[in-house]
Parts: structure tokens; C-alpha cells; sequence
């Protein structure tokens, strides 16, 4: 089995991989339903199914999604890092697959419509064609190049005049998934490192601006070019409120 985990490209979700995921989700849920951390369920794997332990992510992530294996409440504070985190199975449910991507693309326009049917896509990580025919009863508009947006009927839509306030964003805030609205090109390296590590960041007027972090419960802020006066004050007032949040 030992060429199934190896390859040119080891950490992606090969279908082999996804075959071996779904022989072992029902008892990796069960071995799961105490925290476990990820030593331990390869070696569990490794043990009890012959699957062996390459070190690549691949096997990892196929047998965390078919399984349904999550951070543990102890391993999913907001405070990082979290060393050695476990994992545990999350509670099945009988939510029709449908009616989930569904609420899916609700919640997601929710948050960030008007959309394209392409950056739903591209944040959800579904292909159109699994939620194209789940859209009806969404408004439509065009907007300024011809593209085709959905959005929630009674969702609010300010003019484009509305003011954007300072907002400080925790480290991989998904905002970030949908980067062409909000993340300008020539800063893209600076928050999305080449581990795929995204840095805490602060946008004025909508737009990432830099990026902070936190020192002895003091928020640092560095933006990547100078600030407006009033964007400073903003930002300065939304670090007062982080750092007394932090207490």
C-alpha cells in the first residue's frame, strides 16, 4: 500500500487515498470520540489498518473530511499557537445534502453578496455545477463589466458612497478566500506566505492595508503604506477595543 501515499505530488487527496478514507471513517470515528491528536490517529491507522505513515498531508486530509474529524474545543481557542492540537469526530446529522449546499450559498452572500456564481465557487471550494441549479429565488444584477450577481432578496445593498470602516482581521479570515475584492496584488505575498500561512490583517476603506499582531497584549499595527489621518485614528480606536477585548 506504501505507493498509494507516495507520488509526485504527496499532499493532495489522490482517489486512491479517498478510497482508503472511506474504509476507515466509521471506525476512525469511533477511535475519535475522545480528542485525539494527528500522532495518534496515524499511528492508529498505520496499526489497526496497514495504512502506513509517510509524513505527507494527503492521507490526512482524505480521512479528516470523509470522516469528519475537527479541531477539539480545547484545540479551537482564539489565542494561537495551540502546540500538539487533538481532534475529535463531529456529531452526524441528517442534513440533506442539498439543503446544505443550499444554506451554503445563502450564508456565504449573506456575508458577501452581490456575488458571482465564480466567487462562491471559489470560497466554498464547490464546483458551480453542485449549487447552479440551487439559486432560484436570488435577486440578480449586472454590475460595471456585465457580470452576472446574486444576492439574497431582502439582503441590505449600501450605495457605493457608504463609508468602509477600519476592521482588524484574525489570521485566516476567510474574507481572504475571495481575495481579488479585498486584497490588492501587490500586497497578496505579504499576508499569504509561501506555507500558505495567512497574517493577521486591517483594511481601510474595504481594502487590506497591512497587518498587526499582538505583543504582550499590546496590538502592533504595520501598514504597508502610509495612512490617511483619519484612517490612522480609525485604526487606532479599533486597537484600543482589541486590546481591552484581550484584557
Amino acid at each position: 500500500m506504501n505507493e498509494l501515499l507516495t507520488g509526485d505530488s504527496p499532499g493532495w487527496v489522490t482517489p486512491e487515498l479517498e478510497a482508503i478514507a472511506e474504509r476507515v471513517a466509521e471506525p476512525l470515528r469511533d477511535f475519535c470520540s475522545a480528542p485525539r491528536t494527528r500522532a495518534e490517529v496515524l499511528d492508529w491507522l498505520e496499526q489497526e489498518h496497514g495504512v502506513p505513515n509517510d509524513g505527507s498531508n494527503g492521507i490526512w486530509y482524505a480521512i479528516r473530511l470523509r470522516a469528519r474529524i475537527a479541531h477539539s474545543a480545547a484545540a479551537s481557542r482564539w489565542r494561537a499557537p495551540i502546540h500538539n492540537p487533538t481532534f475529535v469526530a463531529l456529531e452526524q446529522d441528517e442534513e440533506d445534502g442539498e439543503a446544505a449546499r443550499a444554506e451554503l450559498v445563502r450564508r456565504y452572500l449573506a456575508a458577501f453578496g452581490p456575488a458571482t456564481r465564480a466567487e462562491i465557487a471559489g470560497w466554498s471550494g464547490m464546483k458551480v455545477g453542485r449549487f447552479a441549479h440551487l439559486l432560484d429565488g436570488l435577486r440578480t444584477f449586472r454590475d460595471d463589466r456585465g457580470r452576472e450577481l446574486l444576492d439574497l432578496p431582502r439582503a441590505p445593498r449600501p450605495s457605493a458612497d457608504t463609508p468602509a470602516p477600519v476592521r482588524l482581521l484574525p489570521k485566516f479570515d476567510n474574507v481572504l478566500l475571495d481575495r481579488q475584492r479585498v486584497l490588492p496584488d501587490e500586497y497578496r505575498t505579504l499576508v499569504v506566505r509561501k506555507n500558505a500561512d495567512v497574517q493577521p490583517t486591517f483594511t481601510v476603506d474595504g481594502y487590506v492595508a497591512g497587518v498587526w499582531r499582538v505583543e504582550k497584549r499590546r496590538v502592533v499595527t504595520e501598514p504597508f503604506a502610509p495612512l490617511p489621518r483619519a484612517a490612522q485614528r480609525e485604526l487606532e480606536d479599533e486597537r484600543a477595543r482589541l486590546e481591552a477585548w484581550l484584557g
